[in-house]
């Protein structure tokens, strides 16, 4: 599994650009799950059977600002969330998803350990994740701001307003293991996102805010994305910055590097090391440690930005050598999470 995570570092598009001259290597790399579930866990199956807690209170009439709210929105809401979730383990290696998601249960709340050993032996899963709850809640602000704006050639000051919306969501998620009828996980969530729109007055501004069905679908989805990276190993894009400037050599080993000519601006870099000059073999050491990192070898990553740091001295090696510390530690912990039963 890791060979294969290597591998697809390895065959993804790497874009350079160049942001105040200096140039940024983009790359996806995987992250650990937040939690370990036990190996024997693969085929899952999800199942919404969410109540919300509006079933039990009056609505607050504020939070008809978004132009209305009702229990049907939270539950499809619920049935966005247990999309996101479905999105999130389908990117995953770790498990395979039971598709389609199973249909929603009439009966709200939650399953009993024999009615989960039946839905486990019916869609021949390992493990279900049930959403057992999922209420919405929004805050609407609006507020004035200023700002210059030139109107036929004139500098006028012009006053405007701004709606926030920030959409609250609670979800309430449990995962139960067949082979022993247990609860392997028991997740509370608070979600939210922000929402926000610029009109000439306050009717204006709230009126350009999304629909309230949409806010609440765009939430649950991303709630149910969340609490897939709890479970699973996601994928995240991060940026290295690297040095082209101290020498023409380094110059031109960039200029390799923007177009993807890596091999000879690693040859550049590599005998750069051995540079008299102290800052030009510290940068040299710190661009070759990106380029063993971009390769999967962290090992000799760490290496380089170890002569970096110790050698030469160049502060930013520091923080790059916790960070690829970080990298291989989270890549033991992957390896684990990766391996299941057989």
């Amino acid at each position: 599994k890791l060979q294969q995570m290597k591998t697809r570092l390895l065959s993804l598009i790497i874009l350079l650009s160049c942001f105040s001259c200096t140039p940024v290597l983009r790359m996806q790399i995987l992250q650990p799950a937040n939690i370990t579930i036990p190996p024997n866990i693969y085929n899952i199956g999800l199942i919404n059977r969410s109540v919300s807690g509006k079933s039990d209170r009056v609505l607050n009439v504020l939070e008809g600002i978004l132009t209305g709210e009702n229990i049907g929105e939270d539950r499809e809401g619920g049935d966005k969330a247990i999309l996101g979730l479905q999105n999130a383990l389908q990117q995953s290696e770790r498990y395979h998803l039971v598709l389609p998601a199973l249909a929603p249960a009439r009966i709200a709340g939650g399953l009993t350990s024999a009615e989960v050993h039946d839905i486990c032996r019916q869609y021949k899963l390992d493990a279900l994740i049930v959403l057992e709850y999922f209420d919405s809640n929004s805050i609407v602000n609006v507020t004035q701001g200023k700002r210059n704006e030139k109107v036929k050639e004139e500098t006028v000051e012009v006053i405007f307003y701004k709606a926030n919306a920030r959409l609250n969501v609670n979800t309430k998620w449990k995962m139960y293991d067949d082979s022993t009828g247990s609860i392997i996980d028991l997740y509370d969530s608070e979600d939210y996102l922000n929402f926000s729109n610029e009109g000439p007055n306050p009717d204006a501004a709230r009126m350009g805010l999304p629909q309230k069905r949409y806010a609440i679908n765009r939430t649950g989805e991303h709630a149910g994305m969340k609490y897939g990276a709890r479970i699973a190993p996601y994928w995240i894009t991060v940026e290295r910055e690297y040095f082209k400037k101290g020498s023409g050599d380094l110059k031109q080993a960039a200029k390799f590097s923007k177009n993807g000519i890596w091999t000879k601006a690693i040859d550049i870099w590599k005998r750069e090391t051995l540079n008299n000059d102290p800052t030009i073999a510290g940068r040299a050491n710190y661009n070759m440690a990106i380029a063993c990192e971009r390769e999967g070898n962290l090992e000799l990553a760490l290496q380089y930005a170890k002569n970096a740091r110790d050698q030469f001295g160049l502060a930013k090696a520091a923080t790059y050598y916790n960070l690829l510390n970080k990298r291989l530690s989270d890549q033991q912990v992957l390896e684990f999470q990766l391996k299941r039963n057989q």
